[in-house]
């Protein structure tokens, strides 16, 4: 669609044009360390003008190290938790204990689909697994 009025020249000159590519397949849990976190991992650069003072910039390495160490924090609280449980509760309350793995099964399922884009097929061969 063409500019009109004062802002018909407004592409002429290249050097003007930027891209800003948005990640094309965001994960749940990274979109919200981009949304509610994005400003603490900002990188500040002294070279930028005044008026561009309400922008940040902050990388993606940042933000998928954030996420890499959340998942295996998450996914190791998961798994010794299970463990942890397991042992502590007798072997002859066998019902408490499949109650426990239906628990942490459901956890796991829940994890997997909240924080990641999985499909319902994925999630439930991972929690098969």
């Amino acid at each position: 669609m063409p500019f009109r009025g004062s802002g018909w020249h407004l592409l002429d000159d290249e050097s003007d044009l930027i891209t800003l590519k948005k990640e094309v397949d965001a994960d749940r849990l990274s979109a919200f360390i981009h949304h509610y976190f994005g400003y603490r991992l900002r990188v500040v650069n002294s070279q930028m003008p005044k008026s561009w003072e309400p922008m940040y910039y902050f990388p993606e390495e940042r933000v998928a190290w954030v996420v890499g160490l959340l998942s295996i924090i998450i996914s190791a609280v998961l798994l010794l938790g299970a463990i942890v449980s397991l042992y502590s509760i007798p072997a002859t309350y066998m019902g408490l204990r499949l109650a426990v793995v239906g628990v942490f099964t459901v956890a796991f399922a829940a994890s997997i689909g909240l924080l990641t884009n999985a499909k319902r097929v994925e999630i439930f061969s991972a929690s098969a697994a």
